[in-house]
């Protein structure tokens, strides 16, 4: 049993003396006290974090499409026996088309339709003795959109939520109309209404707004730090990073904001600091340590 630990031991004395051997001959100075040696100094960053006032909103953005293939949105009026005499159409292809709007007239009647659409095709036909004519629109109120929203959304998700559809920069209010309960590869279908006239197959996002925080300031929680049972604050004076002042916070609810994937926490402050302040963070990252180099050494090496 000696001899086992003796043979373990020199075999651990002289590995660790192949390891060192190894550095030494990579660079022999990592073990010399040299006076003369240019030693490097921890370098010191600052990190500044604005003092925001106002409402935290909380969004779930989805990329999607204005609804493709449903034969719903697509109508044709047909119109058999009409004639130059008794047929005409107050609008041409390719117009938009309100409620209540004329459309065409056909036996002395003029006939609208009940929804926003577009015009798409006239088509007339003519045989020895009849005229026929197909009036093809798109029903723009027929439109929606579908997005797969993650499971772990679901039971934020209601149809009293805030939802906005985002066209080119710009925002318009929608609403939900149908939640789904299947669930394929962790997802769920939400169906939600198209606010403005746009074709099928066209790129939009969806927004969905989870949650409004009514804080008043508030900042990133991590330029806050506790000392003891009081939390603190290094105030910028506005001119140097480096020089700040002191200032005990009261901190009130937490928040957390999702972007990207990202969660970003944030703390309200009820007093110590104003709407407009920046906080300070001092960073310090020192020279590599001896077990760096000798990973590095290992290796490279």
């Amino acid at each position: 049993m000696k001899r086992q630990i003796v043979l373990i031991s020199v075999l651990i004395l002289l590995f660790a003396g192949l390891v060192f051997g190894v550095i030494y001959l990579n660079d022999p100075t990592i073990f010399r006290n040299n006076n003369n040696a240019t030693h490097t100094e921890p370098s010191v960053s600052y990190v500044m974090y604005p003092v925001y006032n106002g409402e935290i909103v909380r969004t779930y953005e989805l990329s999607s499409q204005v609804i493709l293939g449903d034969p719903r949105y697509l109508v044709e009026i047909k119109l058999s026996n009409a004639t130059d005499s008794n047929f005409e159409m107050f609008l041409g292809k390719g117009d938009s088309i309100s409620p209540n709007e004329p459309l065409y007239k056909y036996n002395d009647e003029t006939k609208s339709v009940d929804f926003n659409g577009l015009i798409t095709d006239i088509v007339r036909e003519k045989s020895d003795t009849t005229q026929s004519v197909a009036i093809r629109l798109l029903n723009y109120d027929a439109l929606y959109i579908t997005v797969q929203t993650d499971l772990s959304k679901y039971a934020e998700i209601n149809y009293d939520t805030s939802v906005n559809v985002i066209y080119k920069g710009q925002k318009y209010a929608s609403e939900i109309v149908a939640i789904g309960w299947e669930v394929i590869n962790n997802k769920i279908p939400v169906k939600v209404a198209l606010p403005i006239k746009l074709l099928p197959g066209t790129d939009i996002t969806v927004e969905f707004v989870l949650s409004v925080q009514k804080a008043g300031v508030y900042v990133l929680e991590e330029a806050i730090y506790q000392d003891g049972g009081h939390y603190y604050a290094n105030v910028s004076n506005g001119n140097d990073s480096s020089v700040t002042r002191r200032a005990e916070v009261t901190i009130g609810q937490r928040f957390e904001l999702e972007e990207d994937g990202h969660v970003w926490n944030f703390v309200e402050l009820i007093s110590g600091v104003n709407d407009g302040d920046v906080l300070v963070v001092e960073t310090i990252a020192g020279p590599a340590d001896l077990g760096s180099v000798i990973k590095d050494v290992l290796k490279n090496g």
